[in-house]
């Protein structure tokens, strides 16, 4: 939905009037006697704002830690959309009744649950209200027509990047050579402690500020219980079909893989409109029997399960690798259109990378949008090679946290 031209189009004509409306009503200018907030007992009440990426909300989770160090007793709520609410409510870090939910059907359903959200939320008054969206106008607009009493957000400063409005108390720059925790954490930090800060927190933050603890305990899921096995995400879906590792190549390392491993089986998972990718992939493999389709099988919580059962998960460039970091399962991420530098996954993770010259294609800056039509990253990533960092992580000799078990992603 977050893809959709007409709320791409409305995001565009609509938003930029919508901001600069709102940067005028908001002035910012007379904020500063609120910076009281940090030297009293801390802000009470903090809205986080993500609307559309599940795997930032895993991301995320050291900014919750982070409020919740400076104040105990500090209530955060979530606003997401309903398909990443599922993994707000994984991260077992807030009370489910603040996680405020829009619904993301169709472009009509979600502008008109946006409204009525937004309505609600207006009756609380936010101590901090913080925009993590880094291109999207609609997180702006929304944190501009709720109750709070400082707003933090991205701000381009002099990007030639999209205008979102001049009414945020807090302003930090997006720094496309960090982290995006780091960012995330930047601009919290920022938001709590110094809103006069520029561009950018001024400060360190260590990796030990950004890891995550496994929340999520490993439940035997009842058909996978013979055997341990493997997980593949082989499908990003179609809005980002080029960051897809070919069906052929995934063939080449299932079949290796098996051979190499008798005592394992390999399980896909995804979603339903999934399955169709790992039936074709399977009709190429000769060790069928060893195999199993899970894509569309399970809910949310329950490919949490799959994932937690694995000794290995190997995916694409989407959410299940993010999701992996929660469990605490092995995992070797296939990157293409993104920097592994920016969203490497923070658990045990191994990234195999061809450093294309072209690659990566997406950012924050480009709205996420790539011409590219051929992904030769991934296509030129020996299944060899693939197969090579898998059993590293299976033996436990990989080295987490870093590209082609050789560079850090994370320092």
């Amino acid at each position: 939905m977050q893809d959709s031209k007409i709320i791409r189009n409305v995001d565009f004509f609509v938003g930029k009037l919508a901001c600069r409306a709102l940067s005028w009503i908001r002035k910012p200018s007379g904020f500063r006697s609120n910076q009281s907030i940090k030297m009293t007992q801390g802000p009470q009440k903090v809205l986080m704002i993500e609307l559309f990426e599940m795997g930032s909300a895993v991301m995320l989770a050291p900014s919750i830690t982070y409020l919740k160090k400076q104040n105990p007793q500090v209530e955060i709520h979530a606003l997401t959309t309903q398909s990443c609410a599922p993994i707000w409510e994984a991260l077992g870090s807030l009370d489910p009744n603040n996680v405020h939910v829009i619904e993301s059907g169709t472009p009509l359903n979600f502008i008109w649950s946006a409204l009525k959200t937004i309505f609600r939320l207006r009756k609380n008054r936010f101590d901090l209200i913080i925009d993590y969206e880094l291109f999207m106008r609609v997180p702006a607009i929304f944190s501009g027509l709720l109750k709070g009493t400082r707003r933090g957000g991205f701000y381009k400063y002099d990007y030639e990047g999209l205008y979102r409005g001049s009414f945020y108390e807090a302003k930090c720059a997006y720094n496309q050579n960090s982290h995006i925790s780091r960012n995330y954490l930047a601009l919290t930090k920022t938001t709590y402690e110094n809103p006069n800060a520029s561009p950018n927190y001024k400060g360190l933050i260590l990796d030990t500020e950004i890891s995550v603890t496994p929340s999520i305990k490993k439940t035997p899921v009842k058909e996978l219980t013979d055997r341990p096995y493997i997980a593949i995400c082989a499908d990003v879906g179609p809005t980002l079909s080029v960051r897809n590792y070919p069906r052929e190549h995934f063939a080449e390392v299932i079949e290796e893989l098996l051979g190499l491993n008798p005592d394992y089986q390999v399980v896909f998972i995804g979603t339903e409109e999934d399955r169709s990718t790992a039936e074709i992939i399977l009709s190429k493999i000769g060790q069928k029997e060893r195999c199993k389709n899970f894509c569309g099988k399970t809910n949310f919580r329950g490919l949490l399960d799959v994932i937690s059962g694995a000794d290995l998960l190997i995916t694409n460039d989407n959410g299940p690798g993010h999701f992996a970091t929660l469990t605490g399962t092995k995992t070797l991420a296939l990157f293409s259109t993104d920097s592994p530098y920016v969203y490497g996954p923070l658990g045990k993770t191994v990234i195999a990378y061809t450093h294309y010259q072209c690659s990566p294609c997406i950012s924050a800056l480009n709205h996420k949008r790539t011409p590219c039509t051929d992904n030769q990253c991934l296509k030129t990533l020996n299944p060899s090679r693939v197969v090579q960092l898998s059993q590293a992580l299976l033996k436990g000799t990989a080295r987490f946290g870093t590209i082609n078990n050789e560079i850090s992603y994370l320092t």
